[in-house]
């Protein structure tokens, strides 16, 4: 069997399995997905240098390096979405001058340009049972924990069900 290139990306609150070594054993590099305050990431880091196991640290958001915690963790690499993250990222940790940094733009978001997706306006609204007719609002809320939204979401509500917005769904 041939080696994995990507094992797998560690999310903010795995832990690593009692299984962990016989996981790393066909393994040629760890994507690791950075959460400052991530402790459990230091535990797959470990174990991954145990095991002489390159590690890439993948730089979540724009704003990680400046307002998140401190990176806990060398890594052997580093995914960045722009110069400008590169920039900060050797600024505010200099050993990373030294290490690869690759900028490959926001993949989270790659999904968003995936034509296999793209559906007519007709195959939606009958999917989510709405009128093709009538203009479709959709709110989007923010993080749940940053604000708290949910006066300004019945405020939206009530101005629909009102008709300020004219005929819409």
């Amino acid at each position: 069997s041939h080696p994995s290139v990507l094992a797998f990306l560690i999310s903010s609150d795995e832990l690593p399995p009692p299984d962990v070594e016989a996981m790393f054993a066909s393994i040629v590099y760890v994507f690791m997905v950075l959460n400052g305050l991530n402790c459990a990431q230091i535990l797959f880091r470990q174990q991954a240098q145990r095991l002489k196991i390159p590690t890439i640290a993948v730089i979540h958001s724009w704003d990680n390096l400046t307002t998140k915690a401190r990176m806990n963790a060398r890594y052997d690499g580093y995914i960045v979405w722009s110069e400008q993250m590169k920039k900060e990222l050797e600024d505010i940790y200099p050993y990373t001058r030294k290490k690869p940094v690759y900028i490959t733009g926001a993949a989270q978001y790659d999904v968003f340009f995936d034509v296999s997706f793209k559906k007519s306006r007709e195959e939606f609204c009958f999917r989510y049972n709405f009128n093709p007719q009538k203009k479709i609002v959709v709110y989007a809320v923010g993080s749940p924990n940053l604000i708290d939204e949910h006066f300004a979401v019945a405020k939206f509500c009530e101005a629909m069900k009102s008709g300020v917005f004219g005929d819409i769904q």
